[in-house]
């Protein structure tokens, strides 16, 4: 490969640059600061990769300015992830935990109650590289050992197991919005309208 760009790569000018924006969708920051407002904490489970996760939770003020993100990332044993819950639990109340989908299925598998406890403390959550059994999973350990009301937004068939595992489900539609919609193994299905936030607070 070295030698390939070697032999290419010389005797070139860059003409431009571009950059692709992932903008939120309308309202969003008006939402999370309702939800906020009324006491109800925020994850973000997504199959985006770590960076891109990371400035939309800055984007969407899901990680207030004033706020740390601390980030736990290619974990491989359970002395790694233990020595992470270590290190948040310094750090417990104040910063903004991201975990990648490899960290997390070792803190799922070896450490799942502590790691839910610990990870409900943070101001907020996310995590990256989710595969749809992972985002159930956490939901489902959530309404486990917490005893919480959970609330899942999707938009997808790979939102559906975690939808079903939700107390209510909120749908957004677009392209697989009914797909997501077919998860009817909750109390409520609803697809998102102007009301949904004020029906989240309510519930």
């Amino acid at each position: 490969m070295a030698a390939v760009q070697s032999d290419v790569e010389h005797d070139m000018n860059v003409l431009a640059l571009t950059g692709v924006e992932d903008k939120l969708q309308p309202n969003v920051l008006e939402t999370l600061e309702k939800l906020r407002h009324a006491g109800i904490r925020v994850w973000m489970l997504t199959g985006d990769k770590v960076e891109t996760a990371t400035c939309i939770s800055n984007s969407s003020r899901l990680a207030q300015r004033y706020q740390g993100i601390f980030r736990v990332t290619g974990l491989k044993t359970r002395n790694e992830a233990s020595r992470a819950l270590s290190r948040f639990r310094r750090q417990a109340g104040s910063d903004v935990l991201v975990v990648d989908g490899s960290s997390l299925q070792i803190l799922l598998n070896m450490f799942p109650e502590e790691f839910i406890e610990l990870a409900a403390t943070a101001p907020a959550a996310v995590a990256c590289r989710c595969s749809p059994t992972q985002k159930a999973t956490v939901v489902e350990l959530l309404k486990k050992h917490l005893n919480k009301r959970v609330a899942v937004i999707g938009d997808g068939g790979n939102d559906v197991g975690m939808i079903q595992q939700a107390h209510a489900g909120i749908v957004i539609p677009g392209k697989e919005g009914m797909q997501a919609s077919l998860a009817n193994r909750v109390q409520y299905s609803i697809i998102l309208s102007p009301y949904s936030t004020s029906i989240m607070a309510w519930a």
